[in-house]
């Protein structure tokens, strides 16, 4: 810690050595650069210092430094600390003149390197620090410089501009145009279809009570079944007067209607807790998020998080929401297996399964492309800031070269590295995707003979215990360190890893669809055992962080055993746990908590919780890849900035349903309703 403080002081002496003329003499730089910093004024040099940063994890003043135009531009040097690997490249700010590049920043540095004895020995002649302490630094200086001549970057700013030839972003904003211009338009005729189509404003975009359960208890990205949509489609009288279809498409795109279904609350059913749940789960993958970019970006204080506010009891909440997409896995795995049971018991032919797919596709892909792309081409040119090239980058390399594995949804297992992923939460969509595919046939087998099916949900949840098993014993997982040992790259995001929740939810809809009885005795006693084993589970791994210190971040006191059982059983444990704890909520017990849980101002948040997903963590990483100035983590202003986050994440999504999502729903009940064999009409005898 010692090293860093003294490495900030001669940074801001190279600093100071760098941008005063006088003290700037026979610089290794070239002539231009060199030029510029000898013809520079008293009040320029003032401000390009005062830009300069003053501590490691320090970025200057960005905006200081490019309101300088044409005398100075901005610069970022990237280094390793000696000793504290786990924070990764540090950051510091620089602000040189505009005829100044990357290389004579470099150059500077190493040539100032030579005068780290004579600012020490200064220090030492005016009794500032002893004989010892200037050895000790000297060293400190040493270890540190040579560390820079393999790892060191040197960045200068440059604005953020749209290239030339670009041809995604003005597709993109094409798109939107077009979009915009198809809700007005539906808006317009919507207000005319109270007087010209009434039964069609009546029918075809209002949800009834069936209809409604189908829509309010999906999952993250719609557990909904298609057949029973159709079914539902299918008994709807046909409207006296259709309109032709390219009315009823813009009618899909009505802001007015959009906006009253997204409020709609109707009556409550057991399965309405599951709203609550999933909005809870959403906010809880915020939270996590948000500290987890601020601390990829970088934050002011990020020894003292990782060695202190870590080890808290309470912080367990962070790493813990790992398990809220578990949960998601889960409640999709529910859904399905019940709405597709249903169906199956009333009979599904051939064509059923092929809409079973085609619905999911319709449902998921709009949005997510839609995103996808904005976030390739739109995304990296909204912002600028003192690290937002780093953005920019990570969007170029990796969707640059796997925007197709997202299309495709297989962008879990290409690339086969995690942090080359396009989009890279968007892992969670392809194994649910994957997951619904495989669904048909455990659900077949369940319905030909239930012991059969059983059998068969619970080889295959034994099988993603195995995978786990072997991958953590295997590749020595640590559970302390994000990517221990490749845990990311070959176990996080993959199905056979993460499929227990999802199977677990598939068992209680088994349950649920033979109605069995369930004792009030019985019933509090699983959510009281579901609750405990949750809680486990999340604040289990504690113990592991007690080990830090000052100096070091946590080293985990786990043994290997004790990583292997955690990574085993952990998702398994989780998702029983829920399992326990909602299945008699759907039952109709639980009290005050299940009711809270159903309760009607859920519902327009639950049906936001897809679009959120998606957005939420482009608009975190925009915001603190655009910062001037790194965050400073504390327990009062970190919970503003998940608040604010989380607000602007759910508004974001509000604009993505209406003009977007819920569309294409309606567009689903448009088409499927033209292609549908109409029933012939009785003649009207006057």
């Amino acid at each position: 810690m010692g090293s860093m403080r003294i490495f900030s002081l001669v940074f801001v002496l190279i600093g100071l050595f760098a941008v005063y003329p006088a003290l700037s003499q026979d610089l290794p730089v070239s002539v231009e650069c060199a030029l510029a910093f000898k013809s520079q004024t008293a009040l320029e040099t003032f401000f390009m210092f005062d830009a300069w940063a003053k501590s490691i994890e320090d970025l200057g003043k960005f905006d200081q430094c490019n309101d300088m135009e044409g005398i100075a531009h901005y610069c970022l040097l990237r280094f390793d600390v000696p000793g504290m690997d786990s924070l990764g490249l540090s950051e510091m700010g620089t602000c040189i003149p505009q005829a100044c590049n990357e290389t004579d920043m470099k150059n500077l540095f190493m040539h100032y390197e030579s005068e780290v004895p004579l600012i020490l020995e200064l220090a030492e002649e005016n009794g500032k620090i002893n004989a010892t302490q200037a050895k000790i630094i000297q060293a400190a200086i040493n270890q540190f410089m040579a560390a820079q001549n393999h790892t060191a970057q040197y960045i200068c700013h440059k604005p953020t501009r749209i290239p030339k030839g670009e041809m995604g972003f003005p597709v993109m904003i094409t798109v939107c145009v077009i979009l915009t211009l198809f809700c007005i338009v539906g808006t317009v005729l919507d207000g005319l279809a109270s007087n010209w189509w009434p039964e069609v404003k009546k029918q075809e975009f209002t949800d009834n009570p069936v209809h409604y359960v189908v829509e309010n208890t999906k999952s993250l990205d719609d557990g909904g079944d298609p057949s029973l949509r159709q079914s539902l489609i299918e008994r709807n009288s046909q409207p006296p007067a259709n309109p032709a279809f390219v009315v009823r498409f813009f009618l899909a795109f009505s802001v007015v209607k959009n906006w009253e279904a997204l409020w709609s609350t109707g009556k409550t059913f057991p399965t309405s807790c599951l709203n609550g749940l999933r909005v809870f789960s959403i906010w809880w993958v915020m939270l996590s998020h948000s500290l987890d970019y601020q601390n990829y970006v970088g934050v002011s204080n990020a020894i003292h998080v990782l060695t202190k506010d870590i080890q808290r009891f309470t912080a367990q909440a962070f790493p813990g929401a790992e398990f809220a997409v578990d949960t998601f896995f889960w409640l999709s795995g529910f859904l399905v297996g019940w709405l597709t049971l249903k169906e199956m018991r009333k009979g599904m032919k051939v064509g059923s399964w092929i809409m079973y797919v085609v619905h999911r596709i319709w449902r998921l892909t709009p949005t997510y492309y839609f995103i996808l792309f904005f976030y390739i081409y739109i995304s990296p040119y909204w912002a600028d800031g003192a690290v937002w090239y780093q953005y920019q980058e990570t969007v170029k390399e990796t969707c640059g070269r796997y925007w197709w594995a997202n299309v495709l949804y297989i962008n879990n297992f290409i690339p086969s590295l995690w942090n080359s992923q396009c989009m890279l939460w968007s892992w969670y969509l392809a194994n649910d995707f994957q997951f619904y595919l495989a669904t048909p046939f455990i659900l077949i087998a369940y319905h030909k003979n239930k012991t059969v099916g059983w059998i068969f949900v619970i080889l295959l949840t034994i099988g993603t215990l195995v995978a786990n098993g072997l991958l953590a014993h295997e590749h020595h997982f640590l559970w302390n360190s994000a990517n221990s040992n490749g845990y990311m790259d070959l176990a996080y995001g993959k199905p056979y890893t993460r499929a227990a929740p999802y199977l677990i939810g598939l068992c209680v809809s088994f349950l649920y669809i033979e109605e069995y009885r369930l004792k009030r005795v019985l019933a509090w006693i699983l959510m009281l055992t579901g609750a405990v084993l949750m809680s486990a589970v999340v604040y289990g791994p504690v113990s592991q962080f007690r080990s830090a210190s000052e100096l070091h971040p946590p080293v985990s006191t786990w043994s290997q055993t004790d990583s292997w059982m955690y990574f085993t059983f952990s998702k398994f444990g989780w998702s029983l746990g829920v399992a326990l704890l909602m299945y008699p909520f759907i039952k109709g017990y639980g009290g005050f908590v299940r009711r809270f849980l159903a309760a009607p101002f859920w519902d327009p948040l639950a049906r936001l919780t897809y679009s959120a997903y998606l957005i939420h963590p482009m608009l975190m990483l925009s915001i603190y890849y655009s910062t001037g100035q790194f965050y400073d983590y504390t327990d009062t202003n970190f919970p503003v900035y998940f608040v604010g986050e989380m607000v602007m994440a759910f508004c974001m999504a509000v604009v993505v349903y209406l003009v977007l999502e819920r569309p294409s729903v309606n567009l689903e009940k448009v088409l499927t309703s033209s292609l549908a064999p109409r029933k012939p009409r009785k003649p009207v005898i006057n």
